[in-house]
Order: C-alpha cells, then structure tokens, then sequence
C-alpha cells in the first residue's frame, strides 16, 4: 500500500491542481535568542492559496518542478522504466488507503506498523481504473497482472487492493516523497504573506 503522499504527488504534477485548493492559513514561529536560551515566537500567519503562488511563482514553481523530476525518476527507476505500472499502481494505493478513511492521527511510523488496525479500503476494478486514468483497459489489465505478480496487489473479489509487500517495497519512493513535501513546505512556508487574518476578514465583511 502506498502512502497517500505518494499518491497525492502524481495529482499535485502541475501547479493548476493547487490553484483549486481553498485557501489555507499557517502558522508560522521563529526562533528568537534570548538570556535563557531559544524561544520560539509566533508570527503573522500566512495564507497559502491561488494569489500566493501565483505572485511566488518564481519562487515557488522551479522548486516545484525540480523536486517532482527527481521523485517522478526516482519511480521510474523503481518501476524500471515502466510510468503507466505507477499510475496504475497509485490510483489502486490511492483507493486502499484512502483519505476519508485514513486516520487524520496516523503517523508515518503506524503506517509502517504491520500489527496497526486495517483500513478498510475503497473498491476498485481495472475497468474502473481504466476509465479513471484513460490508460486504454488491456494495458490496464497487462499491468494489474504484472503487480500482482510482483505481490505489490491483491484481488479480494472483483476488487484490488495494494499489498503491504508494497508498502515495504516502496519505502524509498514514500521516502522520496516525504522528502519533496519537506522541500516544497518549506518554500510555501517561506512565501510571503499578503494579507494579516484580520485584514482578510474585514474586507470579507466590507
């Protein structure tokens, strides 16, 4: 099973995906020197959405491009060579841990537990993923079959589902994308606001 970082990296592979998303607020805190040693300080929070990017985009778009070409070569060498076995392979990993039923409090080590309780995952055929991905179904098919005898997925009945193999297989391509999110955090977190909280509320009621 892959985790949902992973998945979700093949959605985010051009910036219009983000532009889509609601606006969201971070906080942020520094560390400021003081008698006793570090504090960490709160300051203004900062809104990430459409306008943000757009006006970092200089910033925020190279960063973007140059951390997903390493992780997309990072999965193509894991797939050798093989693109449309990772989309294929996602779509049924994104399906197996999906985010409305994944627990918002699972960390990356419960992830990696294999006694933590099972999700229960969504159901999924080939025909399905086909007309998902637009990957024509017999390549679909060829593909499915070659996972599966790679132990990477399952079927339970008409469904598939990842396998935790995969998961343990794959743990340097989660850890590339756990990488790629650090990166690309960091550079949102360092974009700079446009609008304080309150600002923003007194012109939503103007």
């Amino acid at each position: 099973m892959l985790f949902p970082p992973f998945v979700a990296l093949t959605s985010m592979g051009a910036l219009p995906f983000l532009w889509r998303c609601d606006p969201v607020w971070v906080q942020r805190v520094a560390a400021v020197a003081s008698p006793d040693g570090a504090i960490l300080v709160e300051l203004d929070p900062i809104m990430i959405d459409a306008d943000t990017i757009r006006q970092n985009f200089g910033t925020i778009w190279p960063a973007h491009v140059e951390a997903l070409t390493r992780f997309l070569i990072a999965c193509r060498n894991h797939m050798d060579g093989d693109l449309d076995r990772l989309l294929i392979l996602c779509v049924i990993g994104d399906r197996t841990l999906s985010r409305g039923r994944t627990p918002p409090g699972m960390t990356y080590d419960d992830f990696n537990d294999n006694d933590r309780e099972p999700i229960e995952p969504e159901g999924l055929n080939a025909r399905s993923i086909a007309d998902f991905s637009g990957i024509p179904r017999e390549t679909v098919r060829r593909k499915v079959q070659d996972l599966i005898d790679l132990g990477w997925v399952e079927r339970h009945g008409n469904d598939l589902r990842a396998t935790d193999r995969a998961r343990i297989d794959l743990i340097p391509l989660t850890e590339s994308s756990l990488d790629y999110l650090v990166n690309m955090a960091g550079i949102l977190y360092a974009a700079p606001s446009r609008a304080s909280p309150t600002r923003r509320r007194e012109e939503g009621n103007a």
